[in-house]
């Protein structure tokens, strides 16, 4: 299951949520969701704002916890100003038929693992990106990459 973690980073940095509102450009409402751990959809745009204020991974900001496992967060904090994020399915599914198979083996239709692995997406949702975890046998961190 995917868990989200910004609350805990607010507390470490000691930071409230209306200043990381102001500070990442991110609707209240959002941050709230967030930080209740109530979204379903994880958008690649408030993720990449959230962690570029935070200067936090998105490995960090949102965590794949097997079953009876407790979360482990890295407090390492990064300057990703000048990067772009990017979902980085792609380097694990080279071909066409690691596509097939791998949509086979989530239930994720293939169209949407193809625009995955291109980058044509502007989020995933929760769900998704445990099945994908899981699959692969990755942790969130390796499934996000940040490049100049």
């Amino acid at each position: 299951m995917i868990y989200c973690m910004l609350n805990s980073h607010l507390m470490y940095l000691g930071l409230t949520k209306y200043e990381i509102h102001k500070k990442a450009g991110v609707r209240i409402q959002t941050i709230y969701s967030l930080c209740n751990d109530e979204n379903r959809y994880i958008s690649f745009d408030v993720t990449d704002k959230l962690c570029k204020a935070l200067g936090c991974h998105p490995g960090s900001l949102y965590v794949y916890l097997r079953d009876g496992e407790m979360p482990k967060i890295d407090f390492k904090y990064y300057d990703f100003d000048e990067y772009t994020l990017r979902f980085a399915l792609g380097d694990y599914l080279k071909n066409r038929g690691d596509k097939y198979r791998f949509s086979k083996a989530t239930g994720i239709r293939a169209l949407t693992i193809s625009n995955f692995c291109k980058n044509n997406t502007t989020g995933v949702s929760r769900k998704v990106l445990s099945k994908i975890c899981k699959v692969l046998d990755r942790d969130v961190y390796d499934l996000f990459r940040y490049e100049k």
